[in-house]
């Protein structure tokens, strides 16, 4: 039997049944080509992988399943009968540096004492959410180096590649769900969660049952290459995306950020509400909503919930929540006291003009956080003494809506403000500005999008390669339009003239990170519009 050592925060029960049953294994991209990964073999074709490549680096967007993945690998290991490795270190690197430790050099140490390095294998999840990546990483060398790991599997998102991070690592990209592997998803997450309810029952207007119109749709859409499509081809995306199919979701979001958008709505209308109706009034009877009349008479007696929690202000609060947690802390991952503080100070100002008693507000507090140990929709307990979003994207998501509510029609301070905090340039902070453009494109704000692109360029008057690069660092597929096109073209051209302007960058350390860089955006920018079909932008350069 593998030995499986658990760092902070990672248990096999951490790991729910429901996500082994719906689990469902990506294709790889590696050096030698696609590899289909398939349940019943998945443990012993990574192990073949890694015997090859001895050190990986897996990579994957946000939300395409490398925890997941990882997670599913290490549970695998802990209890089936693989026999390839004697020991299995399970480490989410952003846990260990909350711990304080100075070295990993050490820890690592005490792990493979008078074990034999070849049969040891170090799962890291998360190297782009430790506080300093390039410091695990130059780590990780001396560890290599000193034959203490041999066996290693990082996890991380590509922004680590961009960075030029771990670079002689085997790359091995998580590629995002075909449309078989999203229908397979779907399906196995609608048999397990409807299973006996009257939603696997329904039947769409044509008289179409509700589980084969599921299964037609994502097929469609994945291989045409919709918005739709994109968002199922996502893996963290496929749960809440099928529930609205079968809470009678039939408007669908237009955007990666609409979606997210819609989340509260959509899990005050979901199951877990009907499934847990005690939690729900003891916890979301609580100021967070905004308006909306969700339920009325029948429907709230069906759900068996106060009307009180019509009040509920979700969306504001996971604002304030996350907001509070990437600019105060500067973490995804904030302490009990720390989530107490930013409760009872969101309570006591927060609650509709209604004055609150001192103990109305610490007994709510109280109610919330209890809550999050049992594992709330979005917001959970994630290790001891540590909240956080379940998902890191939500947290970049909901704290890019409070800049963007704050700051939409005023780019040229939102940008000073973003830079001022550091949030522009850190790798940490990346994709938080990237939903922030994809939240413009989803109130059709497309000038917003050039001109705040427009502003990134003009921040770093000094150096326009490292300005362009950073600029086109920011554009997802979703916000690439015909209306950008002057915008493109400028980022497109100068990193064209950066680039070819660097004939020679010698031994200059600096330098070939920053042509590396500059490189790596450029064929990233070209990629995304080839795929959009839309070559024709940069044809006339």
């Amino acid at each position: 039997m593998t030995t499986v050592e658990h760092g902070h925060g990672y248990t096999p029960e951490s790991i729910g049944p429901t996500l082994v049953e719906y689990f469902t294994p990506p294709t790889l991209q590696t050096p030698g080509g696609e590899i289909r990964l398939a349940k019943e073999s998945m443990v012993s074709t990574l192990n073949e992988l890694i015997s090859q490549y001895q050190t990986v680096l897996l990579i994957g967007d946000p939300g395409s399943g490398k925890s997941t993945l990882l997670r599913q690998l290490v549970h695998d290991y802990d209890t089936g009968p693989d026999q390839a490795y004697d020991t299995v270190i399970d480490m989410p690197l952003r846990a260990f540096e909350a711990s304080g430790r100075e070295s990993l050099l050490g820890w690592f140490e005490e792990k493979v004492a008078a074990k034999n390095p070849q049969k040891v294998l170090w799962v890291l999840d998360g190297l782009d959410e430790a506080k300093d990546p390039e410091k695990i990483a130059g780590l990780l060398d001396e560890i290599r180096e000193s034959r203490q790991a041999d066996h290693i599997i990082v996890a991380a998102r590509p922004v680590v590649v961009e960075e030029g991070i771990l670079a002689d690592f085997a790359p091995v990209t998580v590629l995002p769900f075909d449309a078989a592997l999203a229908s397979t998803c779907a399906l196995s997450y609608f048999d397990i969660e409807y299973a006996g309810t009257p939603e696997a029952r329904k039947e769409t207007l044509d008289g179409k049952p509700l589980r084969e119109y599921l299964e037609s749709t994502i097929r469609e859409q994945v291989s045409r290459n919709t918005l739709l499509g994109r968002m199922f081809s996502s893996p963290i995306m496929i749960p809440y995306l099928t529930n609205m199919y079968a809470e009678g979701f039939f408007l669908f979001p237009h955007s990666r950020a609409k979606m997210y958008r819609d989340l509260p709505e959509m899990i005050l209308r979901s199951s877990w509400v009907t499934k847990n109706p005690d939690s729900f009034n003891d916890v979301f009877a609580l100021p967070f909503w905004q308006g909306f009349d969700l339920y009325e008479g029948e429907e709230l007696r069906r759900h068996k919930l106060d009307d009180t929690f019509q009040r509920i202000n979700f969306f504001k609060f996971y604002m304030n929540l996350a907001s509070r947690m990437m600019t105060e802390y500067g973490s995804p991952i904030i302490t009990r006291s720390q989530l107490e503080k930013i409760l009872e100070e969101y309570f006591t100002a927060d609650y509709h003009g209604e004055n609150l008693e001192t103990g109305d507000v610490k007994r709510r507090v109280e109610a919330f956080v209890n809550a999050a140990d049992q594992r709330l929709p979005l917001v959970a307990k994630l290790e001891e003494d540590g909240y956080g979003f379940i998902h890191r994207s939500f947290l970049e998501y909901y704290s890019a809506h409070q800049f963007f509510s704050e700051f939409a029609r005023k780019r040229p301070e939102l940008i000073k403000i973003l830079n001022s905090k550091g949030l522009l340039t850190s790798l940490h902070s990346k994709e938080m500005v990237r939903f922030i453009l994809e939240i413009y494109s989803g109130y059709i704000l497309d000038e917003g999008i050039v001109d705040f692109l427009d502003l990134v360029i003009k921040e770093f008057p000094k150096d326009e390669g490292y300005a362009a690069a950073l600029a086109a660092s920011f554009v997802t597929e979703d916000i690439i339009s015909s209306e950008m096109k002057p915008v493109l073209v400028r980022i497109h051209k100068t990193l064209n003239r950066s680039i070819t302007a660097i004939t020679e960058p010698g031994g200059d350390i600096q330098v070939q990170r920053k042509l590396q860089k500059m490189s790596i955006q450029k064929e990233r920018l070209e990629r995304m519009i080839r795929h959009k079909k839309m070559e024709w932008i940069l044809e006339q350069e």
